[in-house]
């Protein structure tokens, strides 16, 4: 009986597996050799700066014509979406979304309170309501 060493055995499965991986490529490169530059690239939006003077409906608007995949909205622009919206106001603003087709990918906070965010979840004590920059006394 033939036996084959461990050393065989992972050089042929290597090479079977490159194998099947060149041959399952094929269809792939053909379809790529017809796409165009670019065709798969998807446009996201942070209103940083762009859509910060837009309100939502205009906001959203403007990415479907303009075919912008997903929106992160930075807090206190023209959108109106905030932290502080009630359940209703949030439930709008994702029907809204979601009739429109624009992913919403999140929400841009500002980094300090990220900052806060990141030593509150590691037990660091925070000032009083609203003050973030002492530890209470």
């Amino acid at each position: 009986m033939n036996s084959v060493s461990r050393r065989e055995f992972l050089q042929w499965s290597a090479g079977a597996a490159a194998l099947a991986t060149c041959a399952g490529a094929q269809p792939k490169l053909a379809s790529a050799a017809a796409r165009k530059p670019g065709d798969a690239i998807a446009f996201g939006l942070v209103t940083y700066m762009w859509g910060a003077d837009w309100d939502l409906p205009t906001l959203l608007t403007n990415c479907q014509k303009s075919k912008t995949l997903g929106v992160e909205l930075r807090t206190t622009h023209a959108h109106g979406v905030e932290p502080a919206l009630n359940e209703k106001q949030r439930d709008d603003v994702r029907k809204r979304f979601s009739d429109s087709g624009v992913i919403l990918v999140g929400s841009h906070l500002g980094a300090h309170l990220s900052a806060t965010h990141y030593l509150y979840r590691r037990g660091m004590p925070l000032g009083a309501a609203g003050d973030f920059t002492t530890a209470p006394e």
